[in-house]
Parts: C-alpha cells; sequence; structure tokens
C-alpha cells in the first residue's frame, strides 16, 4: 500500500487522484439508480465514470509520449474488441446448445462490447 502511495505523488495529486475515483464510482451509483438501459442520461453517467477513473490513473502525467500512447493503445483496442465481441457471439450461437461453452462465450462477448463501446472512447478523450 505504501508503494501505490508514494506512485501517486504529493498532497494535491493524491487528493485530486482519490476524488477523480470517488467521483466516478458516485457517478457509476447515480446511473444505477437512473437506469442504464434505453437511458440516456444514465449512459452518459457511465461514460462520466469511465472516464473520471481513467483521468485519475493519467492526471499527472508530464510526458506527451505517454498519452500518444494511451491513445495509439486505445484507437487498437476498439477494432480488436469489436472483432472479439462478434467472434464470440458467432461461437455462442454455434455451440449454444452446450451451457458451460455457451456461458463462458456470453461472458466474454459482453466484456469485449464493453471495452469497445464504455472503455476504449474515454481513453480517445482522456
Amino acid at each position: 500500500m505504501k508503494g501505490f502511495v508514494s506512485r501517486i505523488g504529493g498532497d494535491r495529486q493524491r487528493r485530486v487522484t482519490l476524488l477523480l475515483i470517488a467521483a466516478g464510482f458516485a457517478s457509476l451509483a447515480v446511473a444505477i439508480v437512473l437506469g442504464i438501459p434505453d437511458n440516456p442520461p444514465g449512459l452518459a453517467l457511465v461514460y462520466a465514470a469511465v472516464t473520471a477513473w481513467i483521468l485519475a490513473f493519467a492526471h499527472r502525467w508530464r510526458q506527451m509520449r505517454r498519452f500518444l500512447i494511451l491513445l495509439g493503445a486505445s484507437l487498437l483496442c476498439f477494432p480488436l474488441a469489436v472483432v472479439l465481441h462478434n467472434l464470440f457471439y458467432a461461437l455462442g450461437t454455434m455451440v449454444a446448445d452446450i451451457a458451460f461453452l455457451r456461458v463462458v462465450l456470453g461472458w466474454l462477448e459482453g466484456g469485449f462490447f464493453l471495452l469497445a463501446v464504455l472503455v476504449c472512447p474515454p481513453v480517445i478523450l482522456g
């Protein structure tokens, strides 16, 4: 724990990091209360939560190179996550009669969907 706290930086940076993490959790909590499916304010709050968590990770960076690496990784990750989501969906429909594989592929499909839709766009903005 001491290693993590010392890597965060000074008191001001630590406070900003913790406030961004708390704002992300608060935004997600409000989104869950409002309802996320088919609800634009709920979806916007989820995007705000993910963006706050990404900024909590990257706000203390001072080198442009780190931001460019994050941008490049996000730009490469988005199409890869979309393709993997569609691949796992197709595999899930092919093995629909095998319960264990259907569940595992469903989780993988959902995880890559959330990665492509919720994580990659805010990283590009961050």
